[in-house]
């Protein structure tokens, strides 16, 4: 237990490897070159089971928990007896041709044991993350409806106003109007439209996904291009179907768009 009553972790031996957050909440940290050097010999004594440890090592400051709160204090060991799992630090390279190798010199030596793995970050995004994969997942799906609904709603209002609109384009093309200033013609009232919707949406988007963001203690920062990018897909994704149905009406003989 830390001088401010908060509990760190520690295992059941008495020799603990303390992280940099807990040698300072234990009042340990100096101003020398190497601030953490004093914590090591210091004793910690555990409540629970009234033993004394010695620190014997410092590692730097890592998250073991969500990122919704600051690294805190923490302390490990190990445990005799209790070793269930190896762990491994890779350096760069192929993924895939070093764990083919690992499975090989496991296999060889014990081969009565099924080899499997997976790794710290996959560990930690089960243990601390799973609300926010399970919300990524609803949204995507909402995201994809959202974007189909909207998609055949805009293919069936071009294919309505081009209809409606008929007889007004057989007459501009008679009076000289070439096709692609009827397809301007036509498209920038939608992209009126579309630039409009984007307005109202972005700084509701931007306020959402701030507040979200704004649970965590580490967090990015939201950038403008983002907004920019996803207004210039949708852009591009109407144009595609209003330039299509608008070239249609546009290249219809003015002949026969009179006699409907």
């Amino acid at each position: 237990t830390l001088p401010s009553g908060e509990r760190i972790l520690l295992g059941s031996r008495h020799e603990y490897i303390l992280n940099e957050k807990a040698v300072e909440a234990f009042g340990w940290k100096t101003d020398d070159p190497n601030p953490y050097a004093n914590a090591i010999g210091q004793q910690i004594r555990r409540s629970v089971t009234d033993t004394v440890g010695v620190v014997v090592g410092v590692c730097e400051d890592f998250h073991f928990q969500s990122m919704r709160g600051p690294v805190g204090p923490a302390g490990f060991t190990l445990r005799a007896g209790a070793l269930k799992y190896m762990q491994l630090r890779l350096g760069d390279g192929d993924f895939d041709e070093t764990m083919d190798h690992v499975k090989k010199v496991w296999n060889t030596f014990l081969p009565t044991r099924p080899f499997d793995f997976n790794t710290l970050e996959e560990s930690l995004t089960e243990w601390n993350y799973w609300e926010e994969r399970r919300l990524s997942d609803i949204l995507d799906l909402a995201a994809w409806l959202a974007i189909a609904v909207s998609c055949l709603g805009l293919l069936g209002l071009v294919s309505y106003l081009a209809e409606t609109r008929t007889k007004e384009i057989a007459i501009r093309k008679t009076l000289g109007a070439t096709t692609g200033r009827i397809v301007r013609l036509l498209t920038v009232d939608f992209a009126l439209l579309i630039l409009i919707a984007n307005l109202v949406s972005w700084p509701i988007a931007w306020w959402a996904i701030d507040d979200w963001l704004n649970d965590y203690a580490y967090r990015m920062h939201m950038d403008i291009s983002i907004f920019l990018a996803t207004g210039f897909l949708a852009f591009a994704a109407a144009g595609l179907m209003i330039a299509y149905h608008t070239f249609r009406a546009a290249t219809r003989a003015p002949v026969d768009a009179m006699r409907r």
